[in-house]
């Protein structure tokens, strides 16, 4: 993503202070002309941005409708079970516009599961958005939120993007074992 967007700033929280701060570090390694900074809370990472990326497993929604302004984007990719959520319900009521990889699978898992009016909260599944068959954002001031589950289509699709920006062999069997080993 900040590849992809004209960037100046990337403040990074996580409830394990090491965790955040590695990945900070990381970051500022990859992209020194970003200013990449450690924050003490998660209110102090929404304060004023723009974009925020929500990946946690936190059972207790961590982000509050107190924090949205007008025109910010939520990416948020964690809570992918009934247990999980990272966005209060008055957050996601706030919103403007709730775009999701799966209508069903968004209904029963994750933060808008516990809504009650889940249903004629979402306005388009991403896959609509990017085939040009319903709307994203609408204008610069809507609250938008981009809630992803998780589908393996999906992720499919997004290695192979990558892979091909990194220039990687099309056949998996050139690519070095190596590349495939998880680290966590």
């Amino acid at each position: 993503m900040a590849d992809e967007l004209p960037l100046r700033e990337v403040r990074v929280w996580g409830r394990r202070a090491s965790h955040a701060q590695s990945l900070a570090a990381a970051l500022h390694a990859r992209r020194p002309d970003l200013r990449v900074i450690g924050v003490d809370s998660a209110q102090a990472a929404f304060d004023g941005a723009d974009v925020v990326v929500t990946a946690t497993s936190s059972t207790e929604p961590l982000v509050h409708a107190s924090w949205l302004t007008p025109g910010v984007h939520i990416n948020a990719v964690g809570a992918d079970d009934p247990t999980k959520a990272e966005l209060t319900c008055e957050s996601l009521r706030r919103a403007d516009r709730i775009v999701v990889d799966s209508r069903e699978l968004t209904a029963v898992h994750g933060d808008l599961s516990r809504l009650v009016e889940v249903d004629r909260r979402l306005n388009a599944e991403l896959g609509e958005v990017l085939a040009g068959s319903a709307p994203g954002r609408k204008n610069d001031e809507e609250i938008t939120i981009c809630k992803l589950i998780g589908l393996g289509v999906q992720d499919l699709a997004a290695a192979e993007v990558a892979l091909n920006m990194l220039g990687a062999p099309r056949d998996p069997a050139a690519i070095p074992a190596h590349a495939w080993e998880v680290h966590r």
